[in-house]
């Protein structure tokens, strides 16, 4: 089947007919991809865009091991083992990893798929099921039913990544699904399991009058007391901005300003350059004043004082340094290539500090092993959810509140807030906050960290981007400029 052509189809059968069924011959695929996608729009359909990041990680980790599953009873068929021990379990985890690879090519060419995904729309509820061929063996059994007896007496993140194995392997898919679930308001009950004429499915019902969480009220104390120990923000920097929006303020006010502190306007002459507007060739304060203009300095004030304050408290990281220059640079490019060049600035700064919350996260759960183990190799939005999981709050969330300290405009507080959840965003703000989604999204996409076609599809509708190709190919385009402009604000 080929999905690109099938997926907008695939859609409508699920919001019109009220069900859909995406066979998986194996993960790593589009398939997969394209289940992801569709779960996305089902709980857009009923308005439950604020657990996407909960089921992404209820599916993966269903998926995942639905796939185990399988391929372990293709291994102990090939071995002729009918009635598998623990030592034979073992075995076969010991060569899972380095056969991975191999077995998913075979699963590949071995029609009809062993694996599917249903997906409804009831009148009361999302129903979302993962089936695998073959039912489980009482070893597999057991080891299901422990990990679910565990998961009920669970409340917290803590200690999920120390459980102990046991022949079938870790188990921590149906912990982590369970407390995701728990931890959203959905009651474990809602999640079942059956093995009956040669299949296991697992099931989860997701209710459509399910309230929407007070986030506020989830976050641990540390990450509150965290925020709150920050320091404020500089006061002349907001003096400085004052300036810059004055209309009897002249641009040499703004320049002589800036120079009382030379840190300062290095690294506006530093941003100025990286950031492309005079191809690298700024050389003082004032020449950056009157080549960027007043407005885009009152912005980039905002990204000199907040790195300033996080650089210092946590040191310099990827989170401040790389992947934000790259989505700033993204986002002003979208702006100005749909026509928002009014929006360009304001898109360009949002861009730059829409991670700022992840700095003091991630500084947060440097002590938590559990976070380390269980993020390790996943993708961004399940890294999100496992934030959630692990503090009681995202980086989005933890940023919009540093946003609200530091008094900055609401837009751009918008922008930092829903940059991975867009539809939720005040509709004066949603333009802004789009462009940042999508800039983010690209740059995921070009780290193998996100697909299209679980780019929220109003967004790609925003943008146009109705295939595949057009979405990868903008990217690649505004990555190899970016490159370019990279090279001019080195030389």
């Amino acid at each position: 089947m080929n999905f690109e052509r099938d997926f907008a189809r695939m859609t409508e059968a699920l919001l019109e007919k009220g069900a859909v069924e995406i066979p998986i011959p194996c993960r790593g695929g589009i398939e997969e991809a394209v289940a992801h996608g569709l779960v996305s729009r089902a709980l857009a359909s009923a308005g439950k865009d604020h657990l996407e990041s909960t089921l992404h990680l209820v599916l993966d980790e269903l998926l995942k091991n639905a796939e185990q599953a399988v391929l372990k009873r293709a291994y102990f068929k090939k071995g002729n083992i009918s009635e598998p021990t623990a030592k034979d379990c073992q075995l076969f985890r010991a060569s899972l990893d380095s056969a991975l690879k191999a077995s998913r090519a075979e699963l590949r060419s071995s029609p009809p798929p062993r694996m599917r995904v249903n997906l409804s729309l009831e009148k009361d509820h999302i129903a979302l099921s993962v089936m695998n061929r073959g039912i489980p063996d009482p070893l597999e059994s057991q080891h299901i039913r422990e990990r679910l007896e565990m998961a009920q007496g669970r409340a917290k993140f803590t200690g999920l990544g120390q459980v102990p194995p046991t022949p079938q392997g870790l188990g921590q898919g149906l912990l982590l699904v369970t407390l995701a679930l728990k931890q959203a308001g959905i009651s474990t009950e809602l999640m079942s399991w059956a093995a009956a004429d040669n299949r296991t499915n697992f099931r989860v019902e997701i209710p459509t009058r399910l309230p929407t969480p007070d986030q506020l009220a989830k976050i641990e104390r540390e990450i509150i007391d965290e925020v709150k120990g920050l320091p404020s923000f500089p006061e002349v920097l907001h003096q400085i901005r004052d300036l810059c929006h004055s209309e009897d303020s002249s641009m040499k006010q703004v320049a002589d300003a800036i120079l009382r502190d030379q840190a300062m306007a290095g690294q506006i002459i530093k941003l100025a350059n990286s950031g492309g507007y005079a191809g690298g060739q700024v050389a003082d304060i004032n020449e950056a004043v009157k080549v960027i203009g007043l407005r885009s300095i009152a912005n980039l004030l905002l990204q000199v004082g907040a790195f300033n304050i996080l650089s210092e408290r946590y040191g310099r990281s990827e989170d401040l340094v790389e992947h934000p220059v790259q989505v700033g640079f993204f986002s002003r490019s979208l702006a100005r290539l749909h026509k928002r060049a009014v929006l360009a600035d304001e898109a360009y700064v949002a861009g730059l500090l829409h991670d700022i919350g992840k700095v003091v996260l991630l500084s947060a759960m440097k002590a938590s092993s559990d976070y380390q183990i269980l993020s390790k190799d996943r993708d961004r939005r399940s890294q999100v959810h496992l934030e959630e999981m692990a503090c009681g709050a995202s980086h989005a969330l933890v940023g919009a509140l540093l946003a609200h300290k530091w008094k900055f405009p609401e837009l751009l507080s918008a922008a930092i807030r829903y940059h991975h959840t867009p539809r939720l965003a005040p509709p004066e703000h949603r333009e802004v906050v789009y462009i940042v989604y999508m800039a983010n999204a690209m740059a995921d996409s070009l780290a193998r960290r996100l697909d299209f076609f679980a780019v929220e599809p109003d967004v790609l509708a925003y943008f146009n981007f109705t295939t595949e190709d057009a979405f990868k190919m903008m990217a690649a385009t505004m990555n190899s400029e970016f490159k370019e402009y990279q090279k001019r604000g080195r030389s």
